[in-house]
């Protein structure tokens, strides 16, 4: 199944962008990345974007920097038995739904595997040892949840697959949330489980926020949440992407969450200021929250000298 094209969504996207408080802006890379990935979604367009493979450093190539595409890893790594038992086994909660009633899609022609007649992609297994690490502390079930830098929206997917009575709002730039815009909406196409963006630029407040579904938000929208109490701050290596001030302005914006997740790099270089939330993942940043649980990020394939880490936050 394929994921249908939106120029006209996507240039109205990018124009409110353009019109957004400079706090929220990305990165100058980030900024170079989104022009090129722009004109590549304009001539290239989304057919068959989960399989597609682009030179490093290429505009195509920005897709799988978000988490977008699904290629399979060489078998001598890892068999497709290996990496589904290692993401069944990854940190599960009792409040996790186990992995083999969790499925991944085939929208957007991924490359994936079957185990035990069941699809998978090895991106789907990782988002799933996120979701299970989260579900030690969360127990998910009509709470809302916040993810700032969604990228494809399969982790905002997967959640709502496994309980349909979350809310989730996600949030990230024009360009990655347009695929996952689209994405969304074709995954759950027929069941209005997705506010899309035509509707939630609109908001005013968080009580226009469409309970139990997903709520793609513009990035801009995200002081809407300014005092009105949610469940789940959801970051996932991206805060580290930002600028210091930009990433501090996300985590004082959230102020009112119930608790925090972190997938995070905390290795520093030394002599060189670590920007992003590398330099703010600390208690003096996060006034008011617990850091409960601090563990090495595991992945269904984990690359050699993985420094990433899981940490789960709650408010004192």
């Amino acid at each position: 199944m394929q994921v249908e094209d939106d120029h006209e969504l996507l240039d109205l996207m990018v124009a409110d962008h353009i019109d957004a408080p400079d706090q929220y802006r990305a990165t100058a890379r980030w900024l170079e990345y989104s022009d090129r990935f722009l004109a590549f979604l304009k001539t290239e367009g989304l057919n068959n974007f989960r399989s597609s493979k682009h030179e490093k450093g290429s505009p195509g190539s920005v897709l799988a920097s978000f988490g977008a595409v699904d290629i399979n890893p060489p078998t001598s790594r890892a068999s497709p038995e290996e990496m589904y038992h290692a993401a069944a086994s990854c940190f599960v909660g009792h409040n996790a739904v186990s992995i083999d009633k969790l499925p991944a899609s085939k929208v957007g022609a991924p490359e994936g595997f079957v185990v035990e007649d069941r699809f998978y992609t090895l991106s789907w297994l990782n988002f799933y040892c996120r979701y299970a690490y989260v579900s030690k502390f969360v127990s998910f079930d009509d709470q809302i949840i916040v993810e700032v830098g969604s990228g494809s929206g399969k982790q905002a997917e997967m959640l709502k697959k496994a309980h349909p009575g979350l809310t989730v709002l996600i949030f990230d730039l024009p360009t990655q949330l347009y695929v996952a815009n689209q994405y969304l909406e074709r995954v759950f196409e027929g069941s209005d489980q997705v506010a899309g963006y035509r509707q939630t630029r609109n908001f005013t407040s968080m009580g226009d926020i469409q309970r139990g579904k997903i709520n793609a938000m513009p990035h801009w929208k995200f002081p809407l949440l300014d005092g009105a109490a949610f469940d789940v701050l959801w970051n996932a290596a991206s805060f580290q992407e930002m600028g210091h001030e930009t990433a501090l302005t996300y985590l004082r914006g959230a102020t009112s969450a119930r608790s925090m997740f972190l997938m995070h790099n905390i290795k520093y270089r030394p002599g060189v200021p670590p920007p992003g939330i590398r330099g703010v993942i600390d208690q003096k940043y996060l006034p008011g929250f617990d850091e409960v649980d601090r563990s090495h990020a595991r992945l269904a394939l984990t690359p050699a000298k993985w420094i990433y880490f899981d940490s789960f936050w709650r408010r004192t």
